[in-house]
């Protein structure tokens, strides 16, 4: 069966320094990073989501700010992004099972946004 991981909110807003840190999310994205490595020795798909609020006024997640940037430690993340590599990118159309997590996947998975 083939799968793909999605990797939701793991954005520095949620990190200490952050205006919404969370307890203890380094050790949360250890965990995702095990996952992601996982993954890309399979050669599995990872689909990132990020959380972006368009509002001048945003409270967290503001476009164009540190905050909302995916964290950087989002390994698998960087690996595709850079363009040496040749990886061909997530396409979720093609995985039959979906592995979700992140700062986000409760609040996503209960409104619809992930099935």
């Amino acid at each position: 069966m083939k799968q793909a991981l999605l990797v939701i909110d793991v954005q520095n807003d949620y990190f200490p320094g952050g205006k919404l840190a969370l307890s203890k999310p380094e050790q949360a994205l250890a965990q995702i990073n095990q996952l992601e490595d996982y993954f890309l020795a399979l050669g599995q798909p990872i689909i990132y989501i990020q959380h972006i609020k368009e509002t001048t006024k945003a409270d967290f997640f503001g476009r164009g700010t540190v905050g909302a940037e995916l964290h950087p430690r989002n390994l698998a993340f960087l690996w595709l992004a850079d363009s040496d590599r040749g990886s061909p990118r997530a396409d979720p159309t093609q995985s039959s099972n979906l592995v979700h997590l992140g700062f986000g996947a409760a609040s996503c998975h209960g409104s619809g946004a992930v099935s």
